[in-house]
């Protein structure tokens, strides 16, 4: 929410004129570090030849579609668990928490771009940077 708008006058010989206000933001929290799991180093066969090995009739047999639901999600994370690794990502320094990764892109290109510039061999390249 935008509150107590002021308009003033513009700084030294500037003809542009200066917006002044309170903004008020709610930001989510960010969650820092939190574990999940590292999917491409999952133990599959394992997982695969421990599911391989139920009766799932005689396991499932007797329930309705929201027992048997709940039994069969509760085996997978069961297995999930076991079979597959969590990890914590680690923390990017040079990242800003709110900064995605487009815009981390564009700040590394212009920053690769501005010391060719600056090299007078690469004046070609002073083209490419606007």
């Amino acid at each position: 929410m935008i509150n107590n708008i002021e308009y003033n006058a513009g700084i030294g010989l500037s003809d542009h004129m200066i917006l002044s206000c309170d903004l008020n933001v709610l930001i989510p929290p960010v969650k820092e570090n939190v574990a999940r799991y590292n999917y491409h180093k999952g133990d599959y066969k394992s997982m695969n030849n421990r599911l391989a090995e139920t009766d799932w009739k005689s396991d499932l047999g007797g329930m309705d579609t929201e027992e048997a639901w709940a039994h069969l999600s509760a085996i997978l994370n069961d297995r999930l668990t076991k079979q597959v690794p969590k990890s914590v990502p680690k923390k990017d320094g040079r990242r800003k928490i709110w900064m995605t990764k487009r815009p981390l892109q564009n700040i590394e290109r212009n920053n690769e771009l501005g010391t060719s510039t600056r090299n007078p061999r690469t004046h070609g390249l002073c083209q490419s940077y606007k």
